[in-house]
């Protein structure tokens, strides 16, 4: 449980700055090797197109993907968690191909290994086990699947190589169907809340879990409604009474007039 919850805090952590989450992570060093890593790797990421970045990105991910749902299937206890892993494979395996392909077809390098961040995810599934690896997985599922989409989306608004662009946006709707299936995995109704969000949902019939009436508010309010309807209805009635004795106090005293 307790990787869940530090899972829960890194997910919250990558929304509110999901840039930190696209940088090409590497193992930290020290001193002069860590000074030349980091002048070697600003020189490196200059260096590289908005394509070779979003080829790298997506490469390394879909194989930790694909390598954690593994992983699950031999490690997780629910039918739901292993059949969800299952959609994994078959999903991330077949985008990673055709990414491969288009890479190719453009002379653009592939990477074979992932970058440390997803190494070190998997390193720390494979410590885990029963409950406390299914709850790291699923987890894990949310925080990955809310950070790709972000980088998709990001980049088929950016690229301009047709190709990468029409594969991102195809990407889309599958890694939003893994996105709310993990959700739903997590029982997690700010995670389905925060899914919301980030596949555009614009529907103000919904309201956030915190703004959500109980059925004892609502009961009380139309109690309440009732309450002021029905004294704004005593009061035109007593009104009307009140109207209609002057009434015929005018009548009255026209008549005594006459």
């Amino acid at each position: 449980m307790k990787t869940a919850k530090l899972s829960a805090m890194f997910v919250a952590a990558a929304l509110m700055c999901p840039a930190l989450s696209f940088a090409e992570d590497q193992p930290a060093r020290s001193g002069a090797d860590a000074a030349q890593t980091a002048a070697a790797r600003s020189g490196s990421q200059s260096q590289m197109s908005e394509e070779q970045k979003f080829v790298r990105a997506a490469a390394s991910g879909g194989m930790m993907e694909v390598q954690a749902a593994k992983l699950a299937q031999q490690k997780a206890q629910r039918q739901e968690v292993k059949d969800f892993a299952q959609h994994i494979i078959q999903d991330h395996t077949a985008a990673n191909q055709q990414l491969m392909q288009i890479a190719q077809s453009k002379q653009i390098q592939v990477p074979r290994e992932m970058k440390a961040s997803h190494q070190g995810e998997i390193q720390d599934l494979q410590e885990l086990d029963g409950e406390d690896f299914e709850n790291a997985f699923v987890v894990n599922n949310v925080g990955d699947h809310m950070k790709m989409i972000l980088k998709f989306r990001k980049c088929a608004e950016k690229l301009q190589d047709p190709e990468l662009k029409a594969f991102a946006v195809a990407q889309l709707p599958k890694l939003q169907a893994h996105l709310q299936h993990a959700q739903q995995l997590a029982g997690w109704d700010a995670a389905q809340a925060a899914g919301a969000r980030i596949s555009g949902s614009d529907d103000a019939t919904t309201p956030a879990a915190g703004d959500r009436q109980t059925s004892g508010q609502r009961s009380g309010s139309s109690s309440q409604t009732g309450a002021d309807r029905s004294g704004r209805t005593g009061t035109g009635d007593t009104t009307s009474g009140t109207n209609s004795g002057t009434d015929n106090t005018n009548n009255s005293s026209g008549q005594q007039n006459r």
